[in-house]
């Protein structure tokens, strides 16, 4: 972690780097929804961001889910809908992962 708090990894989807966020996906024993010391999940800052690519690669990851909130109880759903940031709305969060059960 950063001395801001923020892990490699919400850096990387904050920024919409997909192969950055990626690569460690591919690894054994990591946690794709891992928080930071605000309790701020990767998919937070891409759903915030607008990162399309980000988001939907963290949703397809069983371990993540839209409704986990940060340590200030805001979920990634609600960063996608109070910023409105491009193509990831939290309309389209719900719909990608409607069939999974993640709320």
């Amino acid at each position: 972690m950063g001395n801001n708090g923020r892990t490699p990894r919400s850096h990387a989807a904050g920024h919409g780097q997909e192969v950055m966020v990626k690569i460690p996906l591919g690894l054994e024993n990591v946690d794709a929804d891992g928080p930071e010391n605000k309790g701020r999940t990767p998919l937070s800052y891409a759903a915030e961001e607008g990162h399309e690519g980000v988001v939907k690669m963290l949703l397809e990851r069983e371990e993540v889910g839209p409704g986990k909130p940060d340590n200030h109880g805001r979920t990634p759903l609600l960063h996608a809908a109070g910023y409105q940031n491009g193509p990831v709305t939290a309309e389209g969060v719900v719909e990608f992962t409607s069939g999974r059960g993640k709320f």
